[in-house]
Formats: structure tokens, C-alpha cells, sequence
């Protein structure tokens, strides 16, 4: 790996993940580009086709739009790209007796 881009929509979170990645670098004598990006997924800075992987764990459920957001992502992915994630669906199910 070369690059690591990390984005959150809040800078405190962002700021704790950058400081777990330097410091899991600096003991498993890692190198390589740790970007911290603040975002939200109304505006997405990335261009397309220029993520190789992304992954999310239990954060796509907090978005305004699920479907922009995960289409944004695809198209931020290289053809043969993974986006592997998890969240949180609700479903509602009301009934008449």
C-alpha cells in the first residue's frame, strides 16, 4: 500500500484514527501516505476511478443519502476495486389486526 486516505465527517474522530494509524505504523515499521480528508457526502472530493479499496464500518447509515453516497463511492473505485462496508438498516413493519 501507498497511500491511506482517511475520511470522516467529523475532525475529532479523524483526528483519533490519524493518531491510531501513526502509531500502528511506527510499531509494525510502516510506510506510507496517511491523508486525512474532513468530508461530508454531500461534497466528495475524490475523482473517479482513483481508489483501489474502500472501507466503511458502521457510518454509511449516518448519511442524508445512502444511495448518492454509495454511487459516489463506486464511482471513486477502479474497475476491479472492492468496497467493502457495513451499516445499520432499519425496517419498519406495521401491521393491522
Amino acid at each position: 500500500m501507498e497511500n491511506l486516505i482517511l475520511c470522516d465527517y467529523s475532525t475529532k474522530n479523524l483526528e483519533i484514527s490519524l493518531d491510531l494509524v501513526e502509531k500502528t505504523m511506527r510499531e509494525k515499521n510502516l510506510k506510507f501516505n496517511v491523508y486525512p480528508i474532513c468530508l461530508e457526502e454531500e461534497i466528495w472530493p475524490l475523482q473517479q476511478e482513483c481508489l483501489d479499496l474502500v472501507v466503511s464500518s458502521l457510518s454509511l447509515h449516518w448519511t442524508n443519502d445512502v444511495q448518492v453516497a454509495l454511487l459516489r463511492i463506486l464511482d471513486s473505485l477502479v474497475p476491479d476495486g472492492a468496497l467493502i462496508g457495513t451499516f445499520i438498516i432499519v425496517i419498519l413493519v406495521s401491521r393491522v389486526i
